[in-house]
């Protein structure tokens, strides 16, 4: 990685800059869900103020997988598309320019992170397994307790939105679990975040992953942090060398709706193989893609300097 710092004096203000964007996202995240519990509340009659409620509501509920795709899709487009877009449009309009440029070779660098995607597939599910087995130190149980609790939490949620009944079912989950993240979460963390914290710390490489660092954190699913960095970093990375958030959108999508579809075929027995556990891929074949997977990712950036994009 570059120098974070290029002098003893610049510590500091960049680490106050970066502070303060983490402060940013987290206040944007809070008054999203504000703004997106009002209007649940004002328009679908649907009101929660604890994690407790949130669950009794969808045990009660005729129908909990609406319920949840409402919720989930009203705070995540003020969240993730409304709040970035107005923040670029009043603070920075310079980064409009940065999202779509008229960048060189777009549909190589679409194919070759296709291929990027799926060659880290199995190392990410190892990363997956071991990440969801983490134990805490005894000292820490407090902590571990806490994690635990968000786990059951998130699980419940997913559980209860990704399983699909019929092909509209399916549309309005890929719709809420796929594209609104796809495009409103690279937004947010590629489009905003990864950019500010480009121009404080003078440094794509520091930039890129310490917004994978955020992304990850921010989802509070600590039981899934690190393969959800490994994504974000990613994500980081294949925006940077292509010049274009497409690239980092399309695959973010193609993450989710994958495995949208893989968990619904697991469960009504039309795949043999658990696509939430590695136990299936030999360890060879993780070898084998983590080659395959460095040789294209030198491709994809020797090809964003061969087109000007990066240095």
């Amino acid at each position: 990685m570059e120098n974070i710092n290029s002098s003893g004096s610049g510590i500091p203000e960049k680490t106050l800059g970066v502070l303060v964007v983490f402060l940013a996202v987290l206040g944007s995240m809070l008054v999203g869900s504000g703004l997106g519990h009002i209007l649940l509340k004002e328009v679908f009659g649907i009101s929660y103020n604890s994690e407790t409620e949130l669950l009794n509501l969808i045990k009660s509920s005729p129908n909990p997988q609406a319920l949840i795709l409402k919720s989930q899709a009203v705070n995540a487009v003020i969240t993730f598309l409304v709040l970035p877009i107005l923040y670029m449009a009043i603070f920075r309009k310079s980064y409009f320019k940065k999202l779509n440029p008229a960048t060189k070779r777009l549909p190589f660098f679409l194919f070759l992170a296709i291929i990027i995607f799926f060659m880290g597939m199995p190392l990410l599910a190892y990363m997956v397994d071991w990440n969801k087995n983490m134990q805490l130190p005894s000292s820490l149980k407090p902590l571990q307790e806490w994690m635990e609790k968000n786990e059951n939490l998130a699980k419940v949620l997913t559980e209860t939105i990704i399983y699909y009944k019929d092909s509209t079912s399916f549309l309005l989950t890929l719709l809420v679990v796929a594209l609104i993240p796809g495009i409103g979460e690279e937004l947010v963390f590629r489009g905003v975040v990864q950019n500010e914290l480009n121009n404080i710390l003078k440094s794509p490489t520091w930039a890129i992953w310490t917004t994978g660092f955020l992304f990850s954190f921010i989802h509070f699913q600590f039981f899934g942090f690190f393969p959800r960095m490994f994504l974000g970093v990613l994500f980081g990375y294949l925006y940077y060398w292509s010049g274009n958030i497409y690239v980092s959108m399309f695959v973010h999508f193609m993450n989710n709706a994958l495995t949208l579809v893989l968990a619904n075929m697991y469960k009504q027995k039309n795949i043999s193989f658990n696509p939430d556990s590695s136990e299936s891929i030999p360890f060879y074949s993780v070898i084998i893609s983590v080659i395959i997977f460095s040789f294209f990712i030198y491709l994809y950036k020797r090809i964003s300097k061969e087109a000007g994009i990066t240095k």
